[in-house]
């Protein structure tokens, strides 16, 4: 880390946007840049049908008001050949993720635009990546920005600062997140919310995808402590009184991660408890049908012992990570889920 690379001490999304609207005016100021500008609008703004064009005449309204906050920029473009202007809405994070009301806003607010783009410099994963490109947004990720950047990120110190910034802290760390887990076992890595995030695609693309179309990843944290979940069933009722959901859960216990299988239900009770006897019984044959397929069925992972705490969250079965290996975590844990649902879906006897 270069400590006289001012992006480091301003780590914040109104500095990228400050960034990408410097840069957009710096390359359009003088015809030695054409180059420079032609490479950025190429590889990440226009569209593959206009590519080769040359564009003048930039300028960008950064904080634009609509109905559903601000939107970072909104910048516009001549093309040269024919005199047209075009619009691109950006939209900026930097870890956090968006919302398809916040993306579908902004396209309300600001319809039939050239194009609408969503700056990602931290990890997405294919959760978000679905809700982006279903709004109509194309994605540009930290990557995609440090390729371009590169070809010449010495016309300007601030270009090199900027690109030196996104590649060692997000480009070189999101590419090291494959080598730090499945080669050196380095759990702690999961301390992060964007290594869960990874971690939970890798185990996404490995379900078979009839459970895939159906299935969707989340996360939080609780008490500072990130969390990923993969919910494969969303508020099943079970009964006219009593519905639950079935995720995998990324997490951490007394100091170790693993990936548990648990039963959620949120539910008001009687006097006679009457709804928590149902589901600790439910919860009991959940366990039975997990005990069930691991002793029948040829999975060679390792099963931690599932405590009885909580409430609405239980679990039915865990498999510690550093208990497992990882052959068998992308082999078995599919294999698992397939048969869990099935039986689940079936509501027979096995």
């Amino acid at each position: 880390m270069d400590n006289t690379n001012i992006f480091y001490h301003a780590p914040k999304e109104l500095t990228t946007d400050a960034f990408w609207i410097w840069l957009l005016y710096f390359i359009d100021s003088d015809d030695n840049y054409e180059y420079a500008k032609q490479l950025i609008f190429n590889s990440l703004i226009l569209k593959d049908c206009d590519k080769g064009r040359r564009v003048t005449n930039i300028s960008v309204n950064r904080q634009q008001k609509c109905s559903h906050g601000r939107i970072d920029f909104i910048f516009h473009f001549t093309f040269t050949d024919d005199n047209s202007t075009h619009s691109v809405l950006f939209e900026d994070k930097t870890w956090s993720n968006t919302s398809t009301e916040q993306l579908t806003g902004y396209k309300e607010d600001y319809p039939c635009l050239y194009r609408y783009c969503y700056y990602k410099l931290g990890y997405t994963n294919i959760q978000e990546l679905k809700i982006v490109t279903g709004c109509g947004y194309d994605i540009i990720t930290a990557k995609m920005m440090s390729d371009c950047l590169a070809r010449f990120k010495d016309l300007h110190i601030l270009i090199k600062y900027y690109y030196d910034y996104i590649k060692e802290t997000f480009t070189d760390y999101i590419d090291s997140f494959e080598s730090e887990l499945f080669i050196k076992n380095n759990f702690d890595l999961l301390w992060e919310a964007q290594a869960q995030l990874f971690l939970a695609d890798k185990l996404w693309y490995a379900l078979p995808k009839t459970i895939r179309n159906n299935c969707y990843i989340q996360n939080g944290t609780s008490s500072g402590r990130p969390w990923t979940e993969i919910v494969l069933i969303d508020d099943e009722h079970i009964t006219s009184d009593y519905q639950e959901s079935i995720f995998w859960r990324i997490d951490i216990r007394s100091g170790k991660f693993y990936i548990r299988l648990n039963q959620y239900s949120w539910y008001v009770d009687d006097e006679n408890n009457t709804i928590w006897k149902k589901k600790q019984a439910r919860l009991s044959s959940l366990r039975e049908v997990g005990d069930y397929i691991l002793k029948t069925y040829p999975i060679h992972l390792k099963k931690g012992k599932p405590t009885d705490r909580g409430c609405f969250e239980q679990e039915i079965v865990i498999f510690f990570l550093e208990e497992n290996n990882w052959d068998s975590i992308f082999k078995d844990i599919p294999v698992f889920t397939q048969l869990f649902i099935n039986i689940y879906k079936s509501q027979t006897e096995y």
